[in-house]
């Protein structure tokens, strides 16, 4: 995912990523994650924006922690 948004931003082009690319990168997460559970949620009674915030929680941990290990 990460590669995705590098490869969609900049035309294919290996740029650095920087912390103003997490929101089209959450989106991205968030998007793929409801996409691919949504059967699942639905079984569980859960609701999309139940579960948005915390989707969002971790894949900003993630960038966040790739974008430091990258500028290393």
């Amino acid at each position: 995912m990460f590669t995705e948004i590098q490869n969609s931003k900049y035309n294919g082009d290996v740029m650095q990523m920087s912390k103003k690319d997490i929101g089209d990168y959450i989106r991205l997460v968030v998007k793929d994650v409801l996409k691919e559970h949504s059967e699942d949620m639905n079984k569980m009674g859960l609701e999309p924006k139940m579960v948005n915030g915390m989707i969002s929680k971790v894949a900003k941990i993630y960038f966040e922690d790739r974008l430091d290990k990258e500028q290393m």
